[in-house]
């Protein structure tokens, strides 16, 4: 069994409205980068401020970071791929199984084509500092009882999948915690030495629908094109009819057709 990384603080709460919002309360009171996790979350939000629905025995944790440097939102940013990394990192070190995790630009996790977990970054300026909060909800043991599950043109499936139905292993949310914190350190330390570019290198690694065709819905548009990954932003390319666009934030369809309701759960 892992031991808790040094240097890091851990909360567990039976009920919350979200692990996020409750980072943010207690900033102000954490001297250290800490841990929160929640038993069950009753609010609990993804991107765009959708709801994230979970289940009893699911996992809902949020990881708040204070920077130094209020102005460095870019490289807070960045977590959102050093965050996917550990939290694959996480899934393939409880499951001993690698192949069917793939990472899902720009935040969430994929077993065998089906998300199983998603990550939401926010930031907010508190005492002349940036406050950064990593929020990761995992389904466990259960996948929403109303996933989509739309057809694409290879005959996989957007669906919500669950680590226990797709791999057979059941994990208790302490014991993912206790690993999710360390390797969340480990590629921490991976960011601070080598940087960003070995950061994205081993994102696109595990990526999934690079080279392949995809939808992109962003809050403005919606482009057709090909996944080519990413520049050295962060933001997603792809290769339309018009030539090469550069995406700083949207969802990602890999291979659909027809229309696809585009939701967290």
């Amino acid at each position: 069994m892992m031991s808790w990384p040094s240097g890091v603080g851990r909360i567990v709460l039976d009920t919350i409205d979200s692990t996020n919002d409750e980072g943010r309360r207690m900033a102000k009171e954490l001297d250290q980068p800490t841990w929160i996790m929640a038993r069950r979350q009753t609010q609990g939000r993804g991107r765009r401020n959708r709801g994230w629905w979970m289940a009893d025995g699911n996992f809902a944790a949020s990881l708040v970071v204070h920077l130094p440097d209020k102005n460095d939102h870019k490289m807070a940013s960045q977590r959102t791929f050093s965050a996917a990394l550990a939290l694959r990192d996480t899934c393939v070190e409880l499951t001993a199984s690698e192949g069917p995790f793939t990472l899902k630009w720009p935040n969430d996790l994929l077993l065998n084509q089906g998300k199983v977990a998603g990550i939401l970054l926010e930031c907010t300026e508190q005492q002349g500092g940036l406050v950064l909060i990593v929020g990761f909800g995992v389904n466990l043991v259960r996948s929403p009882p109303n996933a989509i599950d739309a057809q694409n043109e290879r005959g996989k499936r957007n669906r919500s999948v669950n680590l226990r139905c797709e791999t057979g292993v059941t994990i208790k949310c302490e014991d993912f915690l206790i690993c999710l914190a360390t390797k969340f350190q480990e590629r921490e330390v991976q960011l601070q030495k080598e940087g960003l570019p070995t950061i994205h290198a081993d994102w696109l690694r595990r990526a999934s629908g690079v080279g392949e065709m995809v939808k992109m819905v962003t809050e403005n548009e919606m482009i057709h094109g090909r996944f080519e990954g990413i520049d050295e932003e962060g933001h997603a390319i792809v290769s339309t009819s018009d030539g090469r666009v550069r995406l700083p934030a949207g969802e990602m369809q890999i291979g659909f057709r027809g229309h696809v309701d585009v939701t967290d759960h």
